[in-house]
């Protein structure tokens, strides 16, 4: 699961959802979804059709699910089923398609789910920004959970080529062939060892580092897309456009001009 680049979480309903009381065995669902889903599955099981993703939902499970308009939306109730769904907007460096994993070994994310939906309905004074603050501890929990270590033996033996990409990853001529030997170890070993840790290339983790700050300095209004793309070690401007548009699904004149309206 891949939601982790979010910024801007306006929650709008958080919804605990039992089939007992209906009966229903099978949901067909609306085509048009205002609202980003983000679903924790307490108990029951069902299969789940959204556009082309099957999602086979059981206790622990997280379904996300995406904003605008669908093809296909439909649940077959297997076994009774009771969820607790946020319902939010917010926004993506690039929106993650329908997805979902099962958490059921991390109790702590099924507790904060729990608190959000007693919150959301109690409304307390304070409640909405509490519900936020956990809202951004189920992302961290999830993000931990999936995250994919290796050991601290093996971290080590990449330590510098790591802090090098952090300092130098805006450089015009940043410098692939230095990463390991840096490390004195062969580019092989290197590589693999990287991919173990980020789940990427070397190339594709700094492009990764290069588009994300991009996003960043054209959300202050201080910077031209030009300057942007030089700022962030692009010579070519036509490059910066595609490695941008791959990495976030617009180009960033459209990025520019959708966080930019008044302008």
């Amino acid at each position: 699961m891949d939601i982790f680049d979010i910024s801007n979480i306006k929650i709008k309903s958080v919804v605990k959802v039992d089939n007992k009381s209906t009966g229903f065995k099978f949901i067909q669902y609306g085509k048009k979804h205002e609202y980003f889903q983000l679903i924790y599955v307490l108990s029951g099981s069902a299969e789940v059709v959204f556009n082309d993703t099957i999602i086979h939902n059981k206790p622990g499970t997280i379904v996300f699910l995406p904003s605008g308009n669908c093809t296909n939306y439909q649940a077959k109730i297997l076994e009774d089923e009771e969820c607790i769904a946020i319902f939010f907007s917010a926004d993506f460096e690039s929106i993650p398609k329908a997805d979902f994993q099962n958490f059921v070994k991390s109790p702590k994310i099924s507790l904060l789910f729990e608190k959000i939906q007693h919150l959301w309905v109690r409304k307390e004074t304070g409640y909405y920004n509490k519900c936020i603050s956990i809202f951004y501890s189920v992302l961290a929990e999830m993000e931990i959970y999936t995250s994919k270590y290796i050991t601290k033996d093996k971290a080590d033996k990449i330590k510098n080529a790591i802090n090098y990409i952090h300092q130098h990853y805006t450089d015009c001529n940043f410098e692939y062939n230095k990463l390991h030997s840096l490390c004195n170890i062969s580019y092989t070993y290197f590589k693999k060892l990287f991919i173990e840790n980020f789940s990427a290339t070397p190339s594709e983790y700094v492009k990764k580092l290069k588009i994300k700050r991009a996003c960043e300095l054209l959300l202050t209004k201080q910077f031209t897309v030009s300057d942007v793309a030089q700022n962030c070690g692009f010579t070519d401007l036509c490059y910066f456009s595609k490695v941008f548009k791959n990495e976030t699904g617009v180009s960033p004149s459209t990025f520019y001009k959708k966080t930019h309206p008044d302008l």
